[in-house]
């Protein structure tokens, strides 16, 4: 259960999902852009390959522990899906619209609420506080999409 929440999760962080209905089947060229965009944003801020896929696979054992570098990843990845802007700001419209698709409305705005107004004073920062926001909070978020 726990990759598949997941890999949700990446698909919808891609914004691959701007559609008016809600996916049934998610493709091989949709992992292939998440894997794309992972890798060049992991090597931009020279992320290992453990790490990425630490990350990828929800950090098992606990949160990756902050790094400047693994904070710039993330502000790379949260840019590129029009989650966050170019100085960190929490673009909450574009993130309501990509997760709506793919999440209920009410786990939508519950993650707004508690994730919506992180701190930090920059992009990197802020998107490490995003990252670690929802890490505590991700099991309110139910997907619309069941898959077994």
């Amino acid at each position: 259960m726990n990759r598949i929440f997941n890999f949700l999760v990446i698909i919808a962080m891609i914004g691959v999902f701007g559609q008016e209905a809600p996916p049934r089947k998610y493709t091989e060229a949709h992992l292939l852009e998440v894997q794309q965009l992972n890798q060049q944003c992991a090597t931009e801020n020279n992320i290992s390959n453990d790490t990425m896929l630490q990350f990828m696979n929800n950090s098992p054992g606990g949160k990756i522990p902050e790094s400047r570098s693994f904070s710039c990843f993330l502000g790379c990845v949260y840019q590129a899906m029009e989650y966050v802007s170019p100085d960190g700001q929490i673009l909450r419209e574009s993130i309501r619209e990509k997760w709506t698709t793919v999440y209920t409305r009410e786990s939508v705005e519950k993650v707004l609420n508690s994730c919506g107004s992180v701190g930090g004073t920059d992009l990197c920062e802020r998107s490490y506080s995003l990252y670690s926001c929802y890490d505590d909070i991700k099991t309110v978020v139910e997907p619309i999409v069941k898959i077994d």
